[in-house]
């Protein structure tokens, strides 16, 4: 990882971190990882965060860590953990393969499974 893609990642980190209201401390409460790894993280010191710490904090920021930056520009679904977007999108594949005059009984379904 150069200078510019630590720098990127970095950036990547604190935009997120900062879009939810966090602070480093909230950050590293919810990924699991210490603050002086956060800190180290947002000031691009590590030539390339372990991956193992870089999954934490993807995770904790609803980011994909292969691509951190793909959210559709969705502000909400950007604040979604990685596991309900992956969700979200192989529900959307299966109602998209549905005739459009099933998909909304579908989704009222859905919606009442899961709102009870």
């Amino acid at each position: 990882m150069n200078t510019q893609e630590r720098q990127q990642a970095a950036d990547v980190i604190r935009e997120a971190r900062q879009t939810r209201g966090w602070s480093q401390a909230d950050l590293a409460r919810e990924s699991g990882v210490s603050l002086s790894t956060v800190r180290n993280v947002e000031r691009a010191v590590y030539a390339k965060p372990q991956r193992s710490v870089w999954l934490k904090l993807c995770d904790a920021l609803g980011l994909d860590p292969d691509d951190p930056r793909a959210t559709d520009g969705d502000p909400i679904r950007a604040k979604m953990p990685m596991e309900v977007r992956g969700l979200l999108d192989v529900l959307g594949g299966w109602l998209s393969a549905l005739p459009p005059d099933r998909r909304e009984a579908e989704i009222e379904q859905i919606a009442a499974r899961i709102f009870g």
